[in-house]
This record gives structure tokens, sequence and C-alpha cells, in this order.
């Protein structure tokens, strides 16, 4: 609430504010996406109001949730000019594929990206439908912004090009 209104806000204010949403963003740190953006607008003498969206960060930024996802849709509806996003990581991450070490198993394959693998478990498919849910939603979101006059970025790991990684 706290952040839809300031973005409602913004968009009444004297001087042209900037306002980002960066979803899947993780926890706030140095060299981030926000960090950069909010250097580059300081350089340029422009005001940003932006926010990383993370259940890592704030469990009500659960984009999963429907309370939570329709006041993102609002958000969404002309009020912001950038939305920048990433997959949900936990079932795309490279490091799913690591025998190094012991770690979860990869949910998915390039072969069968929104499925999963064929032998999942009942735990791994609710959690594969889980992240796909929330895949979904972003993606959405995305097309929202755009269809409001506002823009996207997407960030996605490196193709490693070969199987299994589902990149």
């Amino acid at each position: 609430e706290g952040f839809l209104k300031a973005i409602r806000e913004a968009r009444m204010a004297q001087r042209r504010i900037f306002t980002a949403m960066y979803v899947f963003g993780g926890e706030r740190r140095t060299g981030d996406l926000q960090f950069y953006l909010e250097r580059f607008c300081r350089y340029h003498g422009l005001l940003l109001i932006m926010v990383t969206v993370d259940l890592a960060t704030d469990s009500r930024w659960n984009i999963e949730c429907p309370i939570s996802f329709d006041r993102m849709v609002q958000m969404c509806q002309g009020l912001l000019d950038l939305i920048f996003g990433s997959p949900p990581c936990a079932t795309v991450s490279a490091a799913r594929h690591n025998l190094a070490c012991a770690g979860p198993r990869p949910l998915r394959f390039r072969w069968c990206f929104w499925e999963g693998r064929p032998d999942l478990t009942h735990y791994e498919k609710l959690r594969l439908q889980a992240a796909n849910a929330c895949y979904g939603n972003w993606m959405c979101l995305a097309e929202l912004v755009v269809k409001h006059g506002g823009f996207f970025g997407h960030e996605h790991p490196a193709d490693r090009g070969v199987d299994p990684y589902p990149s």
C-alpha cells in the first residue's frame, strides 16, 4: 500500500518522478539493478521511486497471492515507467545442476521447461506449479506496464546452449 500511494502521488507531483519496480530482484545489494538505476538518476538529476520486490525481503510482495498481485496490477496500469524482472530463480538456477555438492535436484530441463522433469515428486510438482504461477504473473505485469506506455526488461541467465540447462 505504501509504494502504491507513493507512485500515485509521484504522478501528481510538480516535477517528473520516474517510477520503477524490480520483480524477483532478491535482497538489495551494492551493484544490483536498483543500485545502478538510482546512481544513473542521481547523475542526471532525475527523481526516482523504485522498489525491489522479492519474498526474501518482504512477505507482502507475494506475487502468487491474489491480494498482493491485485495491488501490483494497479501499479502497472499507468503508474510505473519501468518494470524489470527475472525468472523465479529457485527452479531455473544452474546451481541445481551442480553435481559437486549436495543440494536440491533440477526441476526443469530444456525439453520440459514448463511441465518439469517427468519424475517430479509431489512436493517438487507443487514447487514447480508455484514458480510457474509467479513466472506467469510477472509476464502479465510486464505486459500491463508496456500496454500503459512504460517499458520492461527481463533478466535471464545466459543460455549455456546445451542440455539439460533450462535457460
